[in-house]
């Protein structure tokens, strides 16, 4: 097993109130017709797991759209 590790940047979306967006880029390989769920995990200061953030559901499409 490889020890993968995705690029993760915030990016400041415009508005009045200043809201970052997390992106996080996917290195691995995706398959058409598939689902995927990321899970954002919060860690204590002594490697216990805190919290755990589902996110929504992603689908890759079967067919590509262009």
């Amino acid at each position: 097993e490889k020890n993968v590790k995705p690029e993760i940047s915030s990016l400041p979306k415009v508005g009045a109130i200043p809201v970052y967006g997390l992106y996080v880029k996917d290195t691995q390989g995706a398959i058409r017709g598939a689902k995927y769920v990321y899970v954002l995990v919060r860690f204590k200061s002594n490697g216990e797991i805190d919290r755990c953030i589902p996110t929504n559901e992603l689908e890759i499409p079967l067919v590509d759209p262009s």
